[in-house]
């Protein structure tokens, strides 16, 4: 449900676990557009003081509500492959 999966929140906490996962206790956090804004928010949040650096990479301060609407429709809809192949015949 992308109304309550696509969001910073959830993203940050999907990082926090992945570091747990994979016992990270802090990161070098390289954030090109989706992943700064995730950065950004998980410093202040889920991610405090687990991130060493973070370098932004073309990261906008306002999402234009018709680029959120883009994604959010595109989201909706996930593409579903059978094989790697499949997939790379869709692209």
């Amino acid at each position: 449900n992308p109304e309550e999966t696509y969001r910073l929140p959830r993203y940050a906490e999907q990082m926090a676990q992945l570091m747990d996962h994979f016992g990270s206790r802090h990161v070098f956090w390289l954030g090109t557009s989706l992943g700064g804004l995730i950065a950004m928010h998980g410093a202040g949040g889920v991610l405090m003081g687990r991130l060493a650096a973070i370098i932004l990479n073309d990261v906008g301060p306002v999402i234009p509500t018709e680029t959120a609407q883009l994604i959010a429709d595109y989201t909706a809809h996930p593409q579903i492959f059978d094989r790697p192949s499949d997939m790379l015949d869709h692209v």
